[in-house]
């Protein structure tokens, strides 16, 4: 039988960084999928003036 409780405390410190990162991508699908949405482009990927 395999000690599994290293790791479960490992992946108890991660999981409020998957957390977050789940919680936006569903705050951004809920955004998108309203009407009037405009996509924020603070990405760097803006249009040079």
């Amino acid at each position: 039988m395999y000690d599994l409780g290293g790791l479960v405390v490992r992946l108890k410190e991660l999981e409020p960084d998957f957390r977050e990162v789940d919680e936006a991508a569903k705050a951004a699908r809920r955004a998108i999928s309203k009407r009037g949405y405009r996509r924020n482009r603070t990405d760097g990927t803006a249009k040079p003036s």
